[in-house]
């Protein structure tokens, strides 16, 4: 077999990892995007600009209780209901399919804690300092990057 490509590694990693991007790269939008909003919309009162880092974390919440369980659909492909008949599958074969359950679900935990912690960071920061980054939006847009020479 040969070496994948830079492009097929990560066209894999996409396919394989799409539901956690989705729902990371939703909660990050939303907990960012919401801060943008309220500095655009309510430029007296900043408070409310935290509230999409709490509906981002709360997203968030998908990957940790409903994500993806693939060792389950493994586990359930190499035994193709063979569990049922006790005869069909010979110990060796049984001890194969539970040890490819528990490595794919520990390499999927792996992958889904990393999304699990960029999404809820990212949340939890707008959460706590959204209003206090939404009031220096507008002074960033209409300064640029000289805006955090004059922070320092």
């Amino acid at each position: 077999m040969t070496d994948l490509s830079r492009r097929q590694r990560l066209i894999i990693f996409v396919i394989s990892n799409r539901q956690n991007l989705l729902v990371t790269a939703s909660a990050i939008l939303l907990s960012l995007g919401w801060i943008v909003g309220a500095a655009y919309y309510d430029k007296q009162d900043t408070a409310s600009a935290g509230r999409g880092g709490a509906l981002g974390i709360a997203l968030s919440f998908y990957l940790l209780f409903i994500g993806g369980r693939l060792g389950n659909r493994v586990f359930g492909i190499l035994t193709r209901g063979s569990l049922d008949k006790p005869d069909s599958l010979n110990a060796e074969k049984k001890a194969d399919a539970v040890i490819a359950w528990l490595n794919t679900n520990a390499a999927e935990s792996k992958r889904q804690n990393w999304f699990l912690a960029a999404a809820s960071i990212t949340g939890t920061l707008a959460w706590g300092f959204g209003d206090l980054a939404a009031r220096h939006v507008p002074d960033f847009l209409t300064q640029g990057f000289g805006f955090f020479v004059t922070l320092f």
